[in-house]
């Protein structure tokens, strides 16, 4: 290369670097348009079966009581023996993030009770208000969690799961399409 190209190639590098804010600049630059890019396409899912026994259990966003992640689709099937009920309880330490409009459309915690013919959806909740004590109608509920792309430093929740087995009549539909 002759020095004039080689001053045109200095000059265009000095230029670069002078636009850019220097090396560390661009890399920071990649590092957000990867993030980002990342995060579009980048959906945590995981469906889990829990069978629930006398012993009763636990669920939780993960990470509690810390901040849970971004970009979660999580859900728990609980099964329980044929003819027995199961009752969720959520910890008072609950804390999504908040709705918007008063609907939980972002972040939010929903839970479904299910037969083969039918699902009854009790609720979908969020912020921090926490969600009533619940007893399914038939022996299978699904707990779902989602998180979008937007980080909140909010602990997510906790619920305790326990079985019932008294006080079950069809009359009520309690079993029905078990």
């Amino acid at each position: 290369m002759n020095s004039s190209g080689r001053v045109a190639l200095a000059l265009l590098l000095a230029l670069l670097v002078g636009f850019t804010g220097g090396t560390q600049g661009q890399v920071v630059s990649a590092k957000v348009m990867r993030s980002s890019n990342v995060r579009q396409h980048d959906l945590y899912r995981k469906e889990e079966i829990v069978t629930v026994t006398a012993t009763g259990g636990v669920i939780q966003s993960p990470r509690f009581p810390n901040a849970y992640p971004r970009n979660l689709q999580l859900s728990w099937k609980l099964l329980s023996p044929h003819n027995t009920r199961i009752t969720l309880e959520f910890d008072s330490h609950f804390a999504l993030e908040e709705p918007e409009n008063e609907v939980c459309r972002y972040d939010f915690v929903e839970v479904e009770d299910m037969s083969e013919t039918s699902t009854i959806v009790w609720g979908r909740w969020c912020g921090q208000r926490v969600p009533p004590r619940l007893t399914s109608k038939t022996n299978t509920l699904k707990v779902s969690f989602k998180s979008d792309d937007y980080f909140v430093a909010k602990p997510g929740f906790k619920l305790h799961f326990s079985l019932q087995t008294s006080n079950l009549t069809k009359e009520e539909g309690e079993v029905e399409g078990d």
